[in-house]
């Protein structure tokens, strides 16, 4: 994968975070529960929070057989980008009774690219349902990218700290 794929790939990520986010679901990574190894109690993120969510036992042997990595040419992939659960927007620390049907894997694809062998195959076995985030555009941005650093204080004042950044926009997809 050459380095501009590998980029679109990573902004297609951010983009579904971002979404996952809004719309109240916390998102594991499948690379991250493959580290953790421990799939009766996962660590989710919700924007900055970080919730410990008890995994019903019927997905636990499912989870960590999709979070197992293939071996790539070059690096280990996964079958699916995240494991997403529905959380509430208030949601402390801990959920330890998720409902069955609060859990989904996502899939992200940027462009025109399509799910592979692996992926679909993987979607027979599983029985969380699997949706594929499709994120276009992101190749063809037509707005400047504008990166930009300044001292690091306890509370940054956007306005002064950042005079020519401006608010990030954000499409659905």
């Amino acid at each position: 994968m050459d380095m501009s794929n590998r980029l679109i790939g990573m902004l297609g990520e951010c983009f579904a975070k971002e979404w996952l986010t809004k719309k109240d679901w916390a998102y594991a990574s499948s690379e991250q529960i493959f580290k953790g190894k421990n799939y009766e109690k996962i660590e989710f993120k919700l924007d900055a929070k970080r919730i410990l969510i008890s995994i019903p036992e019927e997905f636990q042997l499912e989870i960590e057989q999709i979070c197992k990595p293939h071996r790539g040419i070059f690096t280990p992939y996964f079958d699916y980008d995240f494991l997403a659960c529905k959380v509430a927007s208030n949601q402390t620390r801990f959920l330890e009774d998720p409902r069955e049907d609060d859990f989904l894997w996502i899939e992200v694809k940027a462009g025109n690219s399509i799910p592979s062998r692996a992926q679909l195959k993987a979607k027979s076995k599983t029985s969380i349902p699997v949706k594929m985030c499709r994120v276009k555009g992101i190749s063809n941005i037509t707005n400047d990218i504008f990166i930009e650093f300044s001292e690091l204080k306890e509370i940054p004042n956007l306005k002064e700290d950042f005079p020519n950044f401006d608010d990030v926009k954000w499409r659905d997809f």
